[in-house]
């Protein structure tokens, strides 16, 4: 359940004369309907009994080292709806309901309702009496299928709900009040660095430049009904569904007394009211709390333990564009620095900082077996604080090791240690899915050790290689943009749009006259949360040149095999290996053949390659090939001595005469053909500059196995060599012009 509040003097009516700021979740005619409210014109608001701070205050000194969560609320029930509360009155195209609610000396207000249902078309917004802070709008997409809602803080000591509702669907809205939560701390301190302590450092600081990633997926939790407040993250799980799993501590949760290993049921259902703000940061560094950030209402509680006081929940509604999926480390090595990104006191997002690795340690709040079920930290810089309990502790790689559990470092004793549950420990807790967190952070047991923080949001590109034999182009689209959102498309050079600026799918082409090489495609995204700007890099036209050159053997003999390496090609999608002329591609090398030969690939790291009994020198290539073509080839010159077992072998294989003669197919099974190639002579024309007049083929020991000699001298003879056995022979061809050898297989 998401809506964006803004710090920022909004003008709900014309007459105000205050300059006009819109929230990044209003389009104009969102933001014409908001003036056609008047606050003005209110009914008596309904003031909330007067809250005895004092003793609130002393509560909470008693409460210190009991490992509760931070409290800045006092719940108050109240019995208030559209039935027996407000007033409604009637405008054009339907009706506008208000009700003002003050409660005496509050900082802030926020809301539980019991009964929650916005009909079609409805639009609930929320503001406080000085017109600085709007929430809104609430629409039917926020309602769920239990009917409750929970808000986040308005500041001020009064606030105004307003309903449009559609006269179209006049009266089947639902909205019915369970609790007014009075703010009795002032956690919305502006001017300075809010309500921590001084000596904790903004996440816009320059310490937070390199985790700017990181603390999109971490949020402060409103909890307890509403009254309380802790941090957490948003987990990646290894299906890379972006599932809203979030981590915190399990004390966060575990609110009732006595205090037990085991949460109760009220405990768990709690969850259902928890409000999530995400993006609740300073815009600059040492800045105040001015400014934008966005909630969801709900979640459901999946698994927690008290051993390593963790507690995961799943968050009722997929977040928004700029929250990120923190990535996670489930190894049990200590990290070599550490890092914790919180919300102290409910303050806006700090980051506290350790150059060392932390340790093993036992915590003294929680007494279980094995007592080292904890990371224990000491910050070089910041601290933690009330409100950070449950936030996440992450590695020098970005990925989260552990949820804080409590410690003692404050402003005034810095480099005390705090401790965080291991999240190696968590990942299999108390061997059950709800006492773990495996089941629901490796759903597809994956047995992956870590994954990496992400982005719900992604340039999805296809296909990934443009070039001008495709001239429909490829299509690039946003995957889980959010609806309404507006999207400014820049691509590289050689890149022609077709269409689809300012929308979520863009078709592009290859411009007529490309240069290949890599290429960027921009896609900004303007979000209610703020622009997000996604990067994508292809490859435009034919792939290079292998990077480095073909390596192997440069000189070979007759029916050996070598191996050849290569260098991947920028833009390849697969390889072609070229040997010396004329050569074979088999399935697999079964020589002896006549020619060279490889093995069938597509892959550039390697090719075996066998280079025939009667093979010729030349290069061997490779060459980069993609949709668009085949890429410049690395070649390698390699010598072919021709001779069988290498210079004085058996006997000599090479064709000595200048126009040659071929013995197809080879190897042979049953028979195979003797050719003499035609020549061209200057004329143009062919003629045949030999004849042969006899053939015998003898095996390896020379012996004569076939003899025949030809009644007339023919260019071409076909030989029966169906009762040779498997092996390599030699034939001997004589001709009008001299006798020649050649090798024959028979397979």
């Amino acid at each position: 359940m998401k809506y964006i509040v803004t710090l920022a003097v909004l003008m709900l009516s014309i007459a105000t004369g205050v300059a006009q700021v819109q929230t990044q979740r209003l389009s104009p005619q969102e933001l014409k309907s908001v003036k056609r409210f008047n606050p003005k014109s209110l009914p008596a608001a309904v003031k909330m009994p007067v809250v005895d701070v004092n003793a609130l205050l002393a509560e909470d000194e008693l409460e210190k080292g009991l490992g509760l969560p931070f409290r800045f609320g006092k719940a108050i029930d109240v019995d208030l709806g559209l039935e027996n509360a407000g007033e409604w009155k009637n405008v054009q195209g339907g009706r506008i309901w208000k009700l003002p609610i003050t409660s005496e000396n509050a900082y802030s207000i926020n809301l539980i309702f019991k009964s929650f249902f916005l009909a079609k078309g409805a639009e609930l917004y929320i503001y406080n009496q000085e017109q600085t802070m709007l929430m809104g709008p609430i629409t039917p997409k926020d309602n769920k299928k239990s009917k409750r809602f929970s808000t986040d803080l308005i500041q001020g000591e009064g606030i105004v709900l307003e309903l449009f509702e559609p006269s179209e669907s006049n009266g089947e809205s639902q909205l019915h009040l369970e609790k007014v939560i009075h703010g009795y701390k002032n956690t919305f301190k502006a001017g300075g660095t809010g309500f921590s302590g001084d000596c904790n450092i903004d996440i816009n600081c320059p310490q937070g430049t390199d985790w700017q990633d990181e603390s999109d997926a971490v949020a402060m939790v409103l909890l307890a009904n509403g009254t309380r407040k802790c941090s957490g993250t948003l987990l990646n799980n290894t299906s890379q569904d972006f599932t809203p799993n979030f981590l915190t501590a399990f004390h966060c949760l575990n609110v009732e007394f006595p205090k037990n290993t085991i949460l109760s049921q009220q405990e768990i259902d709690r969850a259902e009211d928890f409000v999530f703000r995400f993006q609740y940061k300073s815009p600059t560094c040492g800045g105040g709390d001015d400014t934008n950030f966005m909630s969801y209402s709900g979640s459901t509680f999946r698994s927690g333990w008290y051993n390593s006081d963790f507690a995961l929940l799943e968050l009722d509604q997929q977040p928004e564009v700029c929250t990120k999926m923190a990535g996670w480390n489930r190894g049990t090595l200590p990290a070599t620095s550490a890092t914790g990104i919180h919300h102290p006191s409910g303050d806006v997002m700090k980051i506290s900082l350790d150059i060392n690795s932390p340790v093993k340690e036992a915590s003294p709040n929680i007494n279980v077996v094995p007592s080292d079920n904890f990371w224990s930290v000491r910050w070089n810089q910041g601290v933690t604080e009330g409100g950070s309990s449950g936030s996440g502790l992450f590695d020098q790689n970005h990925r989260l090791i552990g949820q804080l559990e409590g410690g003692d470092s404050s402003c005034a004793t810095p480099f005390a240690k705090d401790l965080y549950g291991r999240f190696d420990i968590s990942w299999t807790g108390g061997g059950t899915p709800q006492t773990r967190l495996s089941d629901w952070l490796d759903p597809g047991n994956t047995g992956a050790l870590s994954i990496n923080t992400k982005s719900p949001i992604s340039i999805n590109i296809a296909p990934p290689i443009l070039c001008s034999v495709n001239p429909t182009g490829g299509v690039y689209t946003i995957s889980n943009a959010p609806v309404g959102a507006t999207v400014t498309w820049v691509v590289g050079a050689d890149i022609d749009i077709v269409s689809g600026q300012g929308t979520n799918s863009l078709t592009v082409k290859a411009s007529d006259a490309y240069v290949s090489g890599f290429r960027e495609i921009w896609a900004t995204v303007n979000a209610s949360c703020g622009p997000v700007v996604l990067s994508k890099t292809i490859w435009i036209g034919e792939p290079a040149a292998p990077s480095g050159n073909v390596t192997g053997p440069t000189e070979v003999d007759a029916s050996t095999t070598h191996l050849y390496q290569g260098s991947p090609a920028d833009g390849a999608t697969s390889y072609l290996w070229w040997l010396p002329y004329p050569f074979q591609v088999v399935p697999s090398l079964g020589g002896p053949a006549n020619d060279w030969q490889m093995e069938n690939t597509t892959i550039h790291s390697q090719l075996l390659a066998y280079t025939g009994i009667d093979g010729n020198s030349g290069y061997v290539q490779l060459m980069g090939v993609n949709d668009c073509g085949t890429g410049g080839a690395k070649i390698l010159w390699v010598e072919h001595s021709g001779v069988l077992g290498g210079p004085g072998g058996p006997y000599d294989l090479r064709v000595s005469n200048s126009d040659g003669i071929n013995i197809y197919p080879n190897p042979a099974e049953n028979k195979t053909t003797v050719a003499i190639a035609p020549i061209e002579t200057t004329a143009k024309q062919t003629e045949n500059p030999t004849q042969i007049t006899a053939i015998k083929i003898l095996d390896a020991q020379m012996i004569e196995k076939i003899s025949m000699r030809l009644n007339k001298p023919q260019s071409e003879v076909t030989v029966d060599v169906s009762r040779l056995k498997t092996g390599v022979y030699q034939v001997l061809i004589e001709t009008d012009k001299g006798l020649f050898t050649k090798g024959l297989i028979i397979q």
